[in-house]
């Protein structure tokens, strides 16, 4: 908010940005269901994508258990905070960072 506040005078094209962050394992939990676990700081998921073929199961349009809490919780912020905050609708992370959670750090290895 005080960042938000230091803004509140200037004419400019920022806008205040909201986002829930429960870790990075949970980026990998929107593609594929599994095991994730939590820290006091971020998420993990145990790696799911063994072999090209577990590929096939991904789905992009369908929505993970993770997914769905996701959107609870932002639909949630969105309500309790409405027009003061642009809510995120994803955390901040990249597709390698999803990939690192659904295949591990021997993200390579696929390649053999």
């Amino acid at each position: 908010m005080c960042e938000a506040r230091s803004h509140a005078d200037v004419d400019d094209d920022w806008l205040p940005e909201l986002f829930v962050h429960i870790g990075t394992g949970v980026a990998g939990a929107f593609f594929d269901e599994g095991v994730v676990e939590f820290s006091p700081d971020t998420s993990w998921i145990h790696p799911s994508i063994k072999e090209w073929t577990d590929m096939q199961r991904l789905d992009p349009d369908r929505d993970t258990f993770f997914a769905k809490r996701f959107r609870e919780i932002n639909e949630y912020i969105k309500d309790k905070c409405r027009d003061r905050f642009l809510i995120a609708p994803t955390m901040h992370f990249t597709p390698l960072d999803a990939a690192n959670s659904l295949r591990g750090n021997n993200i390579s290895g696929l390649c053999t």
